[in-house]
């Protein structure tokens, strides 16, 4: 039988694959980005504030002054992926080994106004190890601040809705392990310079690395906290923004419309559409001939991943004239003058234009996390021609896949590329998108007319893969499920006594219960229960499929079941995950 990878939408991969990428191209290459935090730091000797004046201090930019302390990139890490918990603030930190000698680092803060600041730390906590650090502020000469961080009993603030705890192990592992910890450390300051100064010497054992995302210091005390009560995902990660590193203006040119440029928020990528955030969109318009001013535009971008940025471009007073603008994109220098860095032009043609929106009317561009070190932003094209250039440069090992099927709704560019890397032999596009059909959304009277369409259509034959869901899981018989409940008992040679003895020989008195509570007072009405809720819901899936097979003889019919749904996170329920496939539940391997 045939295997298949259905890319769903491959784009979106590969814009994924970028946040494994740094300014040279790279994947997980720790030594340019970090060196250029490192040169940051001196350059922009003081951390400023941002607007409302929270203080966001970089690790990655403190330097280093005795001991261990190392800038590090975001692969370096212990937690680095494209998912959930996984992220760094500028894809960079600052680290220690697991045991060291006593090790500062240290930057300069300015704090715009005095009072009671929230110290508050994001870092790595390693599920049962230590991780201590210390965080000293010192101001007019004296130390104003000292606490240690990192230890198994502190109390951290968690994610995915475990707020204030000590320590958390996850279900499906111990990973994902990024916390803030500080809810109640406070700092009186006074407005001013001040330093901060993280401090590793040896610790106890079992000791891991100290991995240090940033710093954040606020008087909004309130605001964390609601934020703690609040973001049950990942609790404080919306306050992290590029604000103040990217700037934008807009340059309409003569034979261009009058127009306006609506700017919104990017798209965010670490993971996604999870974060609180405050920022509100901007816009910029322009006569024929005009160029504006530079805007921020930073705090509309996210510092845990590179993403999308589209933006959206009208002509005043309903004009139909065409569109005519660049965009010009600039970040402070050292003296706080905004420096161009990049000016794009959109247009009306791309070879992604197929897939991405890239017209004069809604211009896409590709964002960096870490703009204020890789000083750049780019088109989709540009992104997307360096990935597969590194795809190219892959030496594939051992075998290649014979029969592997990818489907992808890509341009015939990107497609090829893909197959040509993978080894694939089967690549081919089909007229129905990737060969490849969602049906979740329909009930069984609906999925008979859509596959009956597509027969009609002439289409049955080149259709690869037919999904019944993403992360699904098996229909629940109804409340009054008695008389299917008895009848496939019956059809199990079963009596009403073996069932529920005090039922003797009346079938009247076999009831359907699929509340787990049953198992303390019932557990033999419980068991019988449980393997006919198991049995419908595997008959309801295997009818789907058969409707398919009958259409599409040539699909495969599957659906992508997270782990995270039954009893065991890493061990498949069986009747999942081997009797659904036996009787012919889901057909696709």
């Amino acid at each position: 039988m045939q295997s298949f990878w259905v890319f769903n939408s491959v784009l979106s991969l590969l814009v994924g694959l970028v946040v494994a990428t740094d300014a040279a191209g790279s994947p997980f290459a720790s030594k340019l980005g970090a060196h250029e935090a490192q040169e940051y730091g001196r350059s922009h000797p003081v951390v400023e504030a941002a607007p409302g004046g929270a203080i966001f201090a970089e690790t990655e930019q403190f330097q280093i002054e005795a001991g261990d302390w190392q800038a590090l990139r975001w692969g370096d890490n212990y937690y680095c992926a494209t998912m959930a918990n996984t992220f760094l603030s500028r894809k960079a930190f600052l680290g220690t080994p697991e045991q060291c000698a006593h090790s500062v680092a240290s930057a300069k803060m300015r704090i715009e106004t005095t009072g009671r600041y929230l110290v508050l730390v994001r870092y790595e906590a390693v599920y049962r190890f230590e991780t201590q650090f210390r965080v000293r502020i010192y101001q007019g000469g004296k130390t104003v601040f000292d606490r240690l961080y990192g230890a198994r009993r502190n109390v951290k603030i968690w994610a995915f809705g475990k707020k204030l705890q000590a320590e958390v192990a996850w279900p499906w592992g111990a990973v994902e392990n990024l916390v803030w910890e500080g809810h109640d450390a406070i700092a009186q300051l006074s407005a001013g310079e001040a330093t901060i100064t993280l401090i590793a010497q040896r610790q106890p054992d079992p000791a891991a690395r100290r991995n240090v995302d940033l710093v954040m210091l606020t008087t909004d005390v309130e605001d964390v906290r609601w934020r703690i009560a609040n973001e049950r995902y990942l609790p404080l990660d919306g306050l992290l923004t590029q604000s103040g590193d990217l700037y934008l203006k807009l340059h309409n040119h003569l034979d261009g419309a009058a127009m306006t440029l609506q700017i919104p928020r990017g798209q965010e990528h670490s993971p996604y559409w999870v974060h609180h955030r405050t920022a509100q969109p901007k816009s910029l318009s322009a006569q024929p001939g005009q160029t504006t001013e530079w805007i921020e535009v930073g705090s509309l971008l996210d510092t845990l991943n590179d993403g999308q940025w589209t933006l959206e471009a009208s002509p005043l007073d309903g004009s139909t004239d065409n569109l005519h603008y660049t965009l010009e994109f600039g970040v402070p220098g050292a003296d706080g003058k905004v420096e161009s860095i990049e000016k794009l032009m959109p247009k009306s043609t791309s070879w992604l234009l197929d897939y991405y929106s890239f017209t004069s009317e809604k211009p896409t561009v590709t964002y960096f996390a870490d703009t204020r070190y890789v000083r750049r932003v780019g088109l989709p094209e540009h992104t997307v021609k360096t990935i597969l250039d590194q795809l190219d440069q892959q030496q594939p090992h051992g075998r290649m896949p014979q029969q592997t099927v990818i489907f992808a709704r890509v341009p015939t560019q990107i497609a090829a590329r893909l197959g040509t890397t993978f080894g694939v032999k089967g690549l081919r596009e089909v007229a129905v998108p990737n060969g490849y059909l969602d049906v979740r959304s329909l009930n069984d009277g609906q999925l008979e007319d859509r596959l009956r369409g597509l027969r009609e259509a002439g289409l049955a034959a080149n259709m690869a893969t037919i999904s019944l869901g993403d992360e699904i899981g098996l229909a629940d018989p109804p409340v009054d499920a008695n008389e299917g409940f008895r009848e496939w008992l019956r059809e199990q040679h079963l009596t009403p006594a073996e069932v529920d003895p005090s039922a003797g020989n009346d079938w009247k008195k076999i009831h359907y219960d699929g509340d787990a509570a049953l198992a303390q007072t019932e557990p033999r009405r419980f068991y019988w229960c449980q393997l006919y809720r198991q049995d419908y819901g595997i008959e309801s899936q295997k009818r789907r499929s058969d409707l398919v097979r009958r259409y599409l003889p040539h699909a495969g019919v599957g659906a992508n079941y997270s782990p995270h749904h039954g009893r065991h996170y890493y061990l498949g329920d069986v009747h999942k995950w081997i009797t659904l496939f036996r009787r012919d539940g889901m057909t696709a391997p």
